[in-house]
């Protein structure tokens, strides 16, 4: 019983530590209970595109996200966007983030696949960027990204992700971010 009580014990005081370790999923292979990718939100506020995760297609690994266009949407311009958050204590007195993944797509048209990434700060964003310029369309395999933005004591959090926009399907897969040329892992 004295052993059992002891493993308790230390269980309960290990268990802070492992609360505060994040998961990045920067990969996309961890999944929860309902097969949603860990630390990854999609964004489609007008229904247009359906997100999942490919368990066929994937530059490394075993999953991708996959963003397409839902049939018979309409011709409206609108994008699909599947995003993650890195906050203000991982950014304090840094310079500059970079942002890079690889993007594969299938049939794109009317719009681009890209990656994007948005600096926040106190109710207001701070700057943004995408790679909409080099976004691939039509059909091309994996190609590398990359995006950066300098950082100030004003950004609070960063916002990142696949972006999709047009019709087809476009995989994302492999995200790195560096903080001042460091691998956040």
């Amino acid at each position: 019983m004295k052993k059992i009580l002891t493993a308790c014990i230390a269980l309960a005081l290990a268990m802070p530590v492992f609360a505060q370790k994040m998961i990045r999923n920067y990969s996309f292979e961890y999944v929860d209970a309902l097969g949603k990718p860990i630390s990854w939100a999609p964004q489609n506020s007008d229904g247009k595109y359906a997100f999942s995760l490919d368990t066929l297609v994937a530059r490394t690994g075993k999953l991708s996200v996959l963003i397409k266009r839902k049939p018979d949407t309409g011709p409206e311009k609108t994008i699909g966007l599947c995003n993650t958050l890195i906050t203000r204590a991982l950014l304090t007195g840094k310079k500059k983030i970079t942002i890079t993944a690889y993007i594969k797509t299938e049939n794109v048209t009317e719009g681009v696949a890209s990656i994007w990434m948005q600096l926040n700060g106190n109710g207001r964003i701070v700057a943004d960027k995408n790679s909409d310029a080099h976004g691939i369309s039509a059909t091309q395999d994996w190609t590398q990204h990359t995006i950066e933005l300098p950082l100030s004591e004003e950004v609070g959090s960063i916002g990142f992700g696949c972006k999709m926009s047009g019709k087809g399907n476009a995989w994302f897969d492999d995200f790195e971010v560096r903080v001042d040329g460091v691998l956040l892992e």
